[in-house]
């Protein structure tokens, strides 16, 4: 195998963001104020998943357009959500660069702040959905 078509060399880049590690913290932070939140487990998980965008950075559905930059989300064991943005190779790069944003719990009042979508039903508590069914 050639050294242009060698996997090695598809493998993006991780970039995070200033904002984005203080929403992780602040995520964990949250985890450790409850007493059947195990930060260090959740925190492996998310830092994992986020690693496994190296090899298809792509494979997140777009969420927003903002001036022509794709801002996605990744969605970690049904409840996390780490919005991020890709930057595929071009003349000034060889590898790729995902740019992570922010990682949220879906549970939070706001997850989708920026976002132009509902929430999926799975992430609407039943007090959320008894007014929504009132609303209609």
């Amino acid at each position: 195998m050639s050294a242009a078509t060698d996997g090695a060399d598809c493998e993006a880049d991780i970039k995070w963001t200033r904002r984005a590690r203080l929403s992780f913290v602040e995520l964990l932070a949250h985890f450790r104020s409850h007493e059947y939140g195990d930060p260090i487990a959740r925190g492996r998980e998310i830092l994992a998943a986020v690693k496994r965008l190296r090899y298809a950075p792509a494979r997140c559905q777009v969420m927003h357009i903002r001036r022509g930059t794709e801002f996605r989300r990744l969605i970690v064991s049904r409840r996390f959500f780490v919005y991020y943005i890709y930057f595929p190779p071009d003349t000034t790069r060889t590898r790729g660069v995902v740019s992570v944003r922010s990682v949220k719990h879906g549970a939070q009042r706001r997850p989708f702040a920026g976002v132009r979508e509902p929430a999926p039903a799975e992430y609407v508590s039943a007090r959320e959905g008894d007014r929504m069914k009132e609303a209609a």
